[in-house]
């Protein structure tokens, strides 16, 4: 069976659980809900000016308040028929995503 390990809370303890019992505990108790709480929670403790989530499950993230921030990348080759090529592969590398941005504050 594959054994998967995540970090549950910001202490230091790991726990080893495998798929099945990720996917019920994540259904139970709402685990990647609840570390985004935390990584928020200890943003805002320490004074971080940013907390940077990363770019996958956009839609969950909006909805404890993170916004969509424009990336930005830099490729080159040494061939320059090849670099001719670059930007439409840079294109290719992110497709589009379909998603709802969702606004958990209300505008005052």
């Amino acid at each position: 069976m594959k054994k998967i390990v995540i970090c549950l809370g910001l202490g230091l303890s790991l726990f080893a659980f495998n798929e099945a019992d990720i996917k019920k505990l994540q259904k139970e108790k709402m685990l990647y809900l609840n570390m985004l709480y935390n990584m928020t929670e200890f943003g805002i403790t320490h004074q971080f000016e940013r907390i940077i989530y990363g770019r996958t499950a956009m839609e969950i993230k909006s909805s404890i308040g993170a916004s969509p921030t424009p990336m930005h990348g830099f490729m080159y080759h040494t061939q320059p028929l090849i670099n001719r090529c670059v930007p439409q592969l840079f294109k290719n590398l992110e497709p589009p995503v379909a998603w709802e941005q969702r606004h958990p504050f209300k505008e005052a």
